[in-house]
C-alpha cells in the first residue's frame, strides 16, 4: 500500500473535500492492513465484492440470527427442540445478545448464563429437570429470538480513525478534525452495502437494503433473512448496520418498509446525500 497516496486522500477529507474515489481507495486498501479493524475490513470487502458476501461480521451475525429466528418460529409452531438443537440455538444467542440484554432478561452476566445453561444441559442429558437459575438460563437462551445489529456508524468511524492513525496516514493530532467526515463515511458504507446479498451456510441468500428506522427516522441497512417455508416463505427483517443519519437530511431515497424486491441503485450525489443512480 502506498502511504503517500493514503495521506493525500486523508488530507483531502480533512480539507472538507468529499470524493467517493478517496474512500473507495482507502477502504479497499486498508482491508489488507495489519492494523485494520473489523468494521473497516467489512466495508472494504463490501466495496470490493458487492454482489454476494459469504464471510465477514455482517454475514456471521445474519447467520446467527437465522438460527435464532428459525428456532423461535419452530417452537411457536409446536416443535420442541432436541438437546442438541437447544445447544446450537443457545450458542447463537450468546453470540448475538449484548451483555445488558442478558442481564435484563436473566439477571446474570454472560458467563453466568453460559455456565447455568451448561449445567441445565447436563441435567437434561441425565434425565433430570433443571430448576431455578439453570432452568431460566436454558429456557431463555434456547427459546428466544435474539436480534442485534452487526455494527454502527460510531464503531465504523472509530475503527477507521484508529486504522488510519496506526498506518500513519492520519496524525493523532488530527483525530478530532477527521470526525467531521463521519457522515460522508457513513453514507459511503450505506451505498456499498445496499443491494448486496449475504450467502448463508444453508445456501439461502439474504438481500440487504437501505431502510429507515421508523422510531428515529435514521438510515440503516436491513437484511431479509429466510426463516422457513410453510407454503409461503417466512422471513425476518433485521438491522445489520445502524446509523445516526437523519433520513430527511441525508437521503432523497425513501425506501418502502420491508421492500426487498426493489432494486433501486443508489450513490452519493454531488450535494453529499444519497440519490438514485440514473
Amino acid at each position: 500500500m502506498n502511504l503517500t497516496d493514503h495521506k493525500r486522500r486523508v488530507d483531502r477529507l480533512l480539507r472538507g473535500e468529499r470524493n467517493v474515489t478517496d474512500l473507495d481507495r482507502l477502504f479497499t486498501d486498508l482491508r489488507f492492513s495489519d492494523s485494520v479493524r473489523p468494521t473497516v475490513r467489512e466495508v472494504g470487502d463490501f466495496s470490493a465484492h458487492r454482489s454476494e458476501r459469504d464471510k465477514g461480521i455482517v454475514m456471521k451475525r445474519a447467520a446467527e440470527m437465522q438460527v435464532s429466528a428459525r428456532a423461535w418460529f419452530a417452537q411457536m409452531s409446536g416443535h420442541i427442540p432436541t438437546l442438541e438443537e437447544a445447544q446450537k440455538i443457545a450458542k447463537a444467542n450468546l453470540k448475538i445478545a449484548p451483555d445488558d440484554r442478558i442481564m435484563n432478561a436473566l439477571g446474570m452476566t454472560r458467563q453466568q448464563a453460559r455456565s447455568h445453561f451448561k449445567q441445565a444441559s447436563k441435567k437434561l442429558a441425565n434425565g433430570r429437570r433443571p430448576k431455578g437459575r439453570q432452568e431460566a438460563a436454558f429456557n431463555w437462551l434456547a427459546g428466544t429470538f435474539v436480534w442485534e445489529t452487526a455494527f454502527s456508524d460510531d464503531e465504523l468511524m472509530e475503527d477507521l480513525t484508529s486504522t488510519l492513525i496506526d498506518g500513519r496516514a492520519l496524525d493523532d493530532t488530527d483525530k478530532e478534525a477527521f470526525l467531521e467526515c463521519k457522515a460522508f463515511v457513513t453514507l459511503y458504507a450505506l451505498t456499498v452495502m445496499h443491494m448486496s446479498r449475504l450467502l448463508l451456510s444453508d445456501g439461502s441468500t439474504a438481500p440487504l437494503r437501505l431502510m429507515i428506522r421508523e422510531e428515529t427516522g435514521t438510515l440503516r441497512i436491513k437484511a431479509n433473512i429466510p426463516v422457513a417455508n410453510v407454503g409461503n416463505p417466512v422471513t425476518c427483517s433485521v438491522s445489520v448496520f445502524e446509523t445516526h443519519l437523519d433520513a430527511d437530511t441525508h437521503s432523497e431515497i425513501r425506501p418502502e418498509v420491508a421492500d426487498y424486491r426493489s432494486e433501486v441503485p443508489i450513490e452519493i450525489g454531488p450535494n453529499t446525500v444519497i440519490v438514485e443512480l440514473v
